[in-house]
């Protein structure tokens, strides 16, 4: 994210977004599923719309890099919207 000149904070908070994330679906990023997915995200029923767009945002990025790096077989999150 640096790299791409994301800000400090924009680090920080797609940083905790993906610590929530991990601890929420208790796996390794290669046994997610969409369906996983799915269902966390429907657990945060509670979430403003701005926060689960941030949260989608940073779910969609960091499965999309791990794929598009090679370090998954598919994209779990390539559905969502």
């Amino acid at each position: 994210m640096e790299a791409d000149g994301k800000s400090l904070d924009t680090v920080k908070t797609r940083m905790a977004h993906l610590h929530r994330l991990a601890r929420g679906l208790g796996g390794a990023p290669h046994e997610v599923t969409e369906e996983t997915l799915v269902d966390w995200f429907a657990e945060q029923a509670h979430w403003q719309r701005e926060t689960r767009r941030s949260y989608r945002n940073t779910t969609n990025g960091f499965f999309s890099w791990a794929y598009a790096k090679g370090h998954l077989p598919t994209n779990p999150a390539a559905q969502m919207e």
